[in-house]
Parts: structure tokens; sequence; C-alpha cells
């Protein structure tokens, strides 16, 4: 072979065999992709608006309006969201007088001093009447791990639940009360056996729900009446829940007609207690809501949602004492199940559609105007 053909074989040679490497050859991966930017909530526009505002003032239950449970939630607040927050707290005294309070500033056009208020379903009706409250969407806000429970609807309008109370009997010393001596009705609350030994809570719904309860036993309201009266002759000491419990713990009262949690806080010092129902158990939730003018909407929202939560559950359970029974472990929870091991009526009085019919009657208004006024002729000690 002549060497030219020779060189013409070479370079063809040369030639596929670059071809072949170069198809042979992966073919260069494209840039990697960006990861997807994180999808922004509803709640992360509110933590970053709560983190500008950086205080809130609360105008909540007393067991809430101290200093443990203030520098646990603003400790929690600032660990999950990274919200340091200046927590201001006034304790409420009465559910009307707060409800007064929120319609006077809305019609003078004033601020309130408040941005987040807790109140009962018994004394809202006349704030929202006025419209003096915040409407909020709170669906799409509630942190991850809520029951949807958790937020009250009411008359189109949602509130976030923070506590739910448990009433229907009475809590009492097993030392100092004979299992075979217990009361089993309100009558016998008037006992002269009991004498001085009885403490009844002053609140206008539960005292009203306690007449209900016992006209059932005795077989009219009147009747009903005339029984707290006479638990009142028989030397009963008259108070909020904290009252009753104080002189529980003291020794000068052996029982208390009040709500369940109380047996918790006499555990708490050691003081045995018991509480045993005497008709159906009722279940009267606490929520709270934003007052018109706020300083700190995104804050109070931020704390609200918090609340309720079962991180904010279990703070009030742990620090607050009061239970909830959308959440196991706590008293509230307990007593719905004792509840129904026991075959009782539960009554969800926010909830259940004849209870709050009842509510907003003009025959329970008047019956817890008369309620308070037997508690006020009533011997205090």
């Amino acid at each position: 072979m002549s060497k030219r053909y020779v060189n013409i074989a070479l370079a063809l040679l040369l030639t596929l065999g670059i071809a072949g490497a170069a198809s042979a050859a992966p073919s260069p991966k494209p840039p990697a992709a960006p990861p997807p930017a994180s999808k922004s909530t509803p709640l992360d526009s509110i933590i970053e608006e709560a983190k500008k505002e950086g205080a809130i003032s609360l105008w909540i239950d007393f067991e809430y309006a101290i200093e443990p449970f203030l520098q646990r939630l603003k400790k929690e607040i600032s660990a999950s969201y990274g919200v340091n927050l200046d927590i201001k707290c006034t304790a409420t005294q009465s559910g009307a007088k707060t409800a007064t309070q929120v319609i006077a500033e809305k019609k003078a056009g004033k601020a309130s001093d408040y941005d987040l208020i807790s109140i009962a379903l018994t004394t809202f009706p006349a704030i929202m009447q006025e419209s003096a409250f915040t409407q909020v969407d709170w669906k799409p806000l509630l942190i991850k791990g809520t029951e949807p429970q958790a937020l009250l609807e009411y008359k189109n309008a949602g509130f976030p639940v923070i506590r739910a109370q448990a009433e229907g009997g009475y809590f009492y010393n097993p030392t100092k009360v004979p299992a075979d001596k217990k009361p089993k009705t309100s009558s016998d609350f008037a006992d002269p056996m009991w004498k001085g030994k009885v403490g009844i809570f002053n609140f206008p719904g539960p005292v009203a729900r306690f007449v209900q309860a016992t006209a059932e036993q005795v077989g009219s309201l009147e009747k009903a009446k005339d029984v707290l009266r006479a638990i009142l002759n028989n030397g009963a000491f008259i108070g909020d829940t904290g009252a009753v419990a104080n002189r529980y713990l003291l020794g000068e009262l052996w029982m208390g007609i009040t709500q369940v949690h109380a047996v918790t806080w006499a555990q708490d010092k050691g003081v045995p207690a018991e509480y045993q129902l005497l008709g159906p158990l009722t279940i009267n939730e606490t929520f709270v809501f934003l007052p018109p003018g706020l300083k700190h909407p995104n804050a109070a929202k931020l704390v609200a949602l918090y609340l309720a939560s079962p991180a904010g559950a279990k703070l009030c359970w742990e620090v607050g004492r009061t239970g909830n029974y959308l959440y196991p472990g706590n008293s509230t929870y307990d007593a719905v199940q004792q509840a129904k091991k026991e075959g009782r009526r539960i009554k969800y009085a926010a909830r259940d559609k004849d209870e709050i019919e009842m509510m907003d009657s003009p025959e329970f208004l008047k019956l817890q105007k008369e309620s308070l006024q037997i508690l006020q002729g009533g011997q205090k000690r």
C-alpha cells in the first residue's frame, strides 16, 4: 500500500476515534435548580409583625396574671417563634365589669388599654351586640397540632379557647367528710352537721346553673332558691373559686361548691381533695378576644394562638392549674372521663345550641341576677 493511502487511512481512523469518544462521553448535567423557596404562611406574617410590635398587654383570669405564668409564656414564645415580647398583665375580676368597660371604650372611641382579653360566653353577648371586638379569621392561623375545637364558634365568629372549667358538684376533704355522709343532693349542704364548713362560688353563671341543677332535684326554681338560701343560712362562705380554695387549705372549710380544678389546687398544697358530681357535668369555656383599636394586634394574635395550642394548654395547666378537655392530662379532661364513666349528662355550655339559647334568654339573665342577690344577702365570714 502506498504511503499516501496509509496516511489517508490513519487520518480516517483518527477521525472516527474522536467521534466515537465524543459520542461515548456522557452529556454534561444541567446546572442544579435552586431549592424552592419555603412558602410563607399567614402565621409567618403575624410572627414577623409581632417582632416589630414587641409588646402586649393582657387582661386575663387571675390564675394567669402571675409572674411565673407570664415569664414562661414569654420564654416559650421566644424559643418557638423568635419573638421577644414585653408582656404586661392585669387580672380580670368580673365578666360583667369586663364587658362594661370594653363597651364603654368602644362607644367613646377610646383605644383599649389591653390587646387581648379573656371572657366566658355568659357575659360576651353584650360585647358582640355592640361589635366591641375585632373580627379575626383564626382557622388558617392555628398552630400545628391545635384541635379545631379550640376555636369556639359563636354567631359566625370564632374565638380561641384557653381553658375549660368543669362544674356540677363539689370538692371535699375525704379525711374530714366520711364517705357515707357525703352530700348527695344540694339540700344536704344545709344540714347542721356542715354548718360553717361549706364554701360556694359567687360567679353569676355557675351559681345560676347550680340553682337550675338543684331545681331538677327539688322540683322547681323557687324551691331551688330556697335551698340556696338555706345553704347560706347554714354559715356557708361566699367567694370566688380561689377564695373558697384558700379557706379550704386553711382547714376552715371541708367542702366547696366550685369548679373541678380546685381539687388540683388543694392537692398541690398537700391537702387531700376529691370531687363529687351531683348532677350533669357542665363545661364552661373561657376564650380570648381582641378589642377594637388595640395597639399590638399581631402580638395579641400570636399569644392567643399559642394559648389555644397543645403547648399553651400544657402551660395553662402546669402553671395556672386550669384544664382543657380538648387535651389529656388535666382535671377538666379527667372530669369529662369521670362523667362518662358514671353515665352523667355532659353539657357544653358554649357549644350546645339549647344551652346557648338558654344563656341568652331573659329568664337565665334574671336567674343570674336573683342568684347573686341571694348570695349578697347571705352570711359572709
